[in-house]
Order: structure tokens, then C-alpha cells, then sequence
């Protein structure tokens, strides 16, 4: 009769390793994800779903299965694209219920809140586009999303050809139900580190 060989421990422990890195692997969302009020990762045809009724709240949820918002604070937008998995791979924008609408990277990190301009978030000109942080205006890299120029103006116009005009104070000229200017201002010109180019006009 043949005996059969003893099974290697060591053969055991990385068979069960495999497994177990193949569940997980399986099991664990990629990057920061969509989550439920129950903290459950959701696909966003649920959530599309859902959004036929009423705009429901969102979390967001690491690939550690760490809930990075508060409950029933944050919920979809139109302008959040969202992958069919749910999934977040680059920055994106979602509704707080009393701050607005605000940019997270792909961490889910909160960045800063969105400057809205013509019914939207700001366009990228000359490579920046303007956000708000305290109520005041700075640039961000449309690339990378990094703050290039702190929020520090109250007026604040798009860069061209590598400067902008801007303004420490002014007021908010409401020209229409949609639209707004500024008005009081005393601008100023800056290269793209922020560095006064010109005098004020």
C-alpha cells in the first residue's frame, strides 16, 4: 500500500494566502467609491435609479471600507460623472446641502467649493479655472487640480495669455436671475504665481 506524502504546511499557507488575496481583491472597491447610507458600495445605475424620485444622499467609501463623509450631508449632481462601478478615478464634484457644490479628489478628499460660472463650473482658461474657499476666489491647475493661487480675491476674471485681473474687495452686481458681475472694484493684474504684473485700473 502506498502512503501518501504529508502535505507541505508551507503549500497550505500560501494556497489559503491566494485565496484569500483573490477574495479581497474581488470584494474590495477600487479606489473611493459610492456608498449607501448603510455604507454599502453601490453601482451607479442604482443610484440613477433612485435619482428618478428624488435625489437621494451619498458617502463615499476607501478601499479600506472607511466612510469618508457624514450621513445624509452629500448628493449627486449633474455635473458628477460617475463610472458605471461607482468608482471615482479623477477629481469630481458633489452637493453638500448647505455649502453647495464642492470638488474631491480622487481620494475623496474635499478640495475646495466650486466657482459657478454660466450655469456651471468654471471653464479652464489658459490652463487654470477659478474655485471658492471662504468665500473668496483662487486658480487651480486644470490638470492636476492643485491650488496654484490661494483664494484670496473677492473678483477674480479668467487668466489670458498669462494674466489676470483681479480684486481684493468687491461687491456682487446681480445683472439678471442668472447672472452677476462685480462692481466696485479695484483691479489689479497677476502673472500665473500670483505675482502683481500690473497697476491697479
Amino acid at each position: 500500500m502506498n502512503k501518501r506524502k504529508p502535505i507541505s504546511l508551507i503549500f497550505v499557507m500560501s494556497l489559503a494566502f491566494i485565496i484569500i488575496q483573490g477574495c479581497a481583491t474581488i470584494d474590495t472597491p477600487k479606489g473611493v467609491c459610492l456608498a449607501d447610507s448603510k455604507g454599502q458600495h453601490i453601482l451607479t445605475n442604482a443610484i440613477e435609479e433612485k435619482s428618478e424620485k428624488h435625489n437621494p444622499y451619498v458617502q463615499l467609501i476607501n478601499a479600506q471600507n472607511i466612510l469618508l463623509l457624514h450621513a445624509k450631508t452629500y448628493t449627486l449632481s449633474l455635473f458628477s460623472d460617475v463610472p458605471k462601478d461607482g468608482c471615482f478615478k479623477t477629481p469630481f464634484i458633489l452637493a453638500h446641502k448647505e455649502e453647495g457644490y464642492q470638488w474631491f479628489n480622487a481620494s475623496g478628499e474635499k478640495l475646495y467649493n466650486v466657482y459657478w460660472f454660466d450655469n456651471g463650473p468654471d471653464y479652464a482658461e489658459d490652463g487654470l479655472f477659478r474655485f471658492k474657499k471662504n468665500g473668496l476666489i483662487g486658480y487651480a491647475d486644470e490638470s492636476t487640480y492643485e491650488i496654484v493661487i490661494p483664494a484670496r480675491y473677492q473678483a477674480a476674471q479668467p487668466f489670458q495669455n498669462g494674466q489676470a485681473k483681479v480684486s481684493y474687495k468687491a461687491d456682487i452686481n446681480q445683472l439678471d436671475n442668472e447672472h452677476s458681475g462685480w462692481k466696485n472694484t479695484d483691479y489689479i493684474t497677476i502673472n500665473k504665481q500670483g505675482e502683481v504684473v500690473g497697476s491697479k485700473m
